[in-house]
This record gives C-alpha cells, sequence and structure tokens, in this order.
C-alpha cells in the first residue's frame, strides 16, 4: 500500500463538494482503442489543446507495456511509476488532483484495458466519480479491423458513461477513398450501433502524414509544429504545416464535442501552448 491510499479515502469521505456543480464538474476522460488505432496521438491532441487555453490538464498513463503519454509529458501520473500493485491507489491520485486543482484529466488505460478490467471489478468507478463531482467520459479510437469493435464491446461492458464519443480514425482509409466507403463494413457492427443507440457521439479524425517521425520527437504535438530547440533535427517546413493543417481540420472536426470534453472556451490563439 503506497502514501496515496489516503488520497482516495479522504476524497469518498469528503463526497460531492460545493463547487461540483452539475454544469461545472471537471471531465475524467478516459481514451481506448488498440494499437494504430490513433489513441496516443488522440490524446497528445487533447493535452496539448487544452493546455494552448490556459486550462490545467492532468495526463495519466496506465499502460505499463507501452506507455503513450508518460513519455511525452513529464508531469504524467503513471501507473508504472509505483502504482502497479493498486490501481485503487492510482485512481485515487488522479482523483484527488481533479478536486484539488478542479481540473479536467486524460486518461489512457493502454490498449488491452487490463488495468481498466481491474479497476471496475474493485470500483464501481462511474458511480465513484458521478459521486465525487467528476463526469466520466469514454472516447473509443477505432480503424477498420473487427477486433477493434470486439474491443468496444469489451470496455463497453466494464465502463459506458453518458458522455461517450467514438472517433472513426481517417488514417487507417486507404489515400483516395472517402471515410465513409472505407469504414462502411464496420459502421455496421453490433457493438458500433449499440453505442449510437445509447446516445454516443461519433467524430471522425482527420489523417495526419508523418506522424512517426512526430511521435519520434517525444514533444507534444505543437511544441513538434513550432519547433523544440533541444530537439534535433527538428521538423522541415513541409511536415511542420502539415500538423498546422491538421490542427485545423480536428478543431472543425471535433467542434460538436469540444464541450463534452471539457475545452468548450475558445483560446485566443489555439495553437500557442507553453512547456509541459
Amino acid at each position: 500500500m503506497n502514501a496515496y491510499t489516503s488520497d482516495l479515502a479522504q476524497v469518498a469521505a469528503e463526497g460531492e463538494s460545493g463547487w461540483a456543480r452539475r454544469d461545472a464538474r471537471p471531465k475524467l476522460i478516459m481514451t481506448f482503442g488498440r494499437g494504430a488505432s490513433g489513441k496516443s496521438l488522440w490524446a497528445r491532441w487533447l493535452v496539448d489543446e487544452a493546455r494552448s487555453r490556459g486550462q490545467v490538464m492532468i495526463v495519466a498513463d496506465a499502460d505499463l507495456i507501452n506507455p503513450s503519454l508518460a513519455p511525452f509529458y513529464p508531469d504524467a501520473i503513471s501507473l508504472a511509476g509505483g502504482y502497479e500493485d493498486d490501481i485503487i491507489d492510482w485512481i485515487g491520485r488522479i482523483v484527488g488532483l481533479q478536486r484539488e486543482k478542479k481540473a479536467n484529466a486524460v486518461v489512457d488505460f493502454g490498449a488491452a484495458a487490463f488495468p481498466l478490467k481491474e479497476l471496475t471489478d474493485t470500483l464501481p468507478l462511474t458511480d465513484f466519480l458521478e459521486h465525487q463531482g467528476i463526469e466520466p467520459v469514454a472516447v473509443h479510437l477505432l480503424g477498420r479491423d473487427h477486433g477493434d469493435f470486439a474491443y468496444l464491446q469489451h470496455v463497453e461492458r466494464l465502463i459506458a458513461p453518458a458522455a461517450t464519443i467514438l472517433v472513426r480514425n481517417a488514417g487507417v482509409v486507404s489515400r483516395g477513398q472517402s471515410v465513409e466507403r472505407g469504414l462502411r463494413e464496420m459502421m455496421e457492427h453490433p457493438a458500433w450501433e449499440a453505442a449510437l443507440r445509447r446516445g454516443a457521439k461519433q467524430v471522425v479524425m482527420p489523417m495526419l502524414d508523418g506522424v512517426q517521425a512526430i511521435s519520434a520527437l517525444r514533444v507534444g504535438i505543437i511544441d513538434a509544429m513550432r519547433g523544440r530547440p533541444d530537439r534535433r533535427p527538428p521538423l522541415g517546413p513541409v511536415a511542420r504545416q502539415l500538423i498546422a493543417l491538421w490542427l485545423r481540420e480536428m478543431k472543425e472536426s471535433f467542434a460538436p464535442v469540444m464541450e463534452t470534453l471539457g475545452c468548450g472556451q475558445e483560446a485566443t490563439d489555439p495553437v500557442r501552448v507553453g512547456r509541459h
């Protein structure tokens, strides 16, 4: 048992506080998706987008095998950072910080979602978060593989909050083929249809060329576009322009769900972000 056991006990004992009104609740944004689904890219975009708006965004990484957020954000709360044997303490730490800072958090549960299974077997997560005045939000990144939708079905059995977003990754569609045509068969999957029937929203994530080169820099997406003096070699002008265009497309595509993601207030300069 580590030092943060008391965090969970404290927040559970306190219950809903005066600031935790339903119209001002912090969001716990949980990202789900198999390998190569675009989950890490999307999560990094959200972190950068929120921080570019001057918002505090807590970053948490539960992937013990292949951490997707911790390598990019030194302030990330990693399950591999001493919490391996007690995920309850880990989620307690995140919730405690959210309540203290009145901040949103993005959590990556990893490609296998094993930590989520362990967590929900022990704690009724949705009820717990609601009781703490925190809104759970599930974001599923999906491609065109049947396994992506089997994964969606599996996660929905574990946690299915009212605020759920299904993201179709255009990056898995062949160049020159429309997203609707490329993903049509998958959109008829029972898991997809069931999620939509219960109120999930669907969004398309535009394709970003050169993702691997960007990820290799181990910095946020906006930092990669602007260039970091401590990273060599920097991206070339074409790659940086492609990122700028992609950020604009992301802003347009996700506009209908930005309130759900806790980013409803627009920034003066949406591509300006401080060091993290």
